[in-house]
């Protein structure tokens, strides 16, 4: 009687054994992902990237892994749009509106500091900026020709010394009360 008492107890010992391994293995797997998914929540922006190839040590969720993935077939299109432009186009990489039209405008052309009699104009770079005398609001528009040499250089005048506050927005309000009172 206690050979198969034995044989039974090893048999139950040998399928605990083999239970506690598995369910090891389950702890670790399970470790690795929490602390997987810690440093995705909590990691920097540099930890959080996921690689895309699989090859590597990346433990993966069995999420829908018996549904074949099917990739739709690419289907090209052409798209085509007609753009309606109203005014002044605004320059690319300003953020500043365009000044009205109806302001009158003096304009200054501004020449590089070099010779030019020998050289092409290619272009003009046109800076506008808001400026007033009393009581009257005008638009300063700098035009600077763009020449280039033989050489293939580029020439521009500079623009001369503006204030920092390109628009003195508290002048004109003072401007405007007192002047009434000042005879002028």
């Amino acid at each position: 009687m206690t050979g198969t008492g034995d044989t039974t107890l090893l048999e139950q010992n040998a399928a605990l054994i083999e239970e506690k391994k598995q369910l090891l293995e389950q702890v670790e797997s399970l470790k690795a992902e929490l602390s997987e998914l810690k440093r995705l929540i909590y990691g920097s922006k540099r930890e959080r990237f996921i690689p895309s190839d699989t090859n590597s040590k990346q433990l993966t969720l069995p999420l829908d892994e018996d549904i074949p993935a099917e990739t739709p077939a690419k289907v090209k299109q052409t798209i085509s749009y007609q753009r309606a432009t109203i005014g002044e186009k605004q320059p690319q990489g300003s953020s500043r509106q365009v000044l009205p039209a109806h302001l009158p405008r003096k304009e200054v052309v501004l020449e590089p500091e070099v010779d030019t009699t020998h050289m092409r104009k290619i272009g003009e770079e046109i800076t506008e900026e808001l400026d007033m005398t009393p009581a009257k609001l005008f638009v300063r528009r700098y035009i600077r020709p763009r020449y280039v040499s033989k050489e293939e250089e580029f020439y521009v005048a500079n623009l001369p010394a503006r204030p920092i506050e390109i628009v003195p927005r508290r002048r004109y309000p003072r401007t405007w009360i007192i002047s009434p009172y000042s005879g002028g």
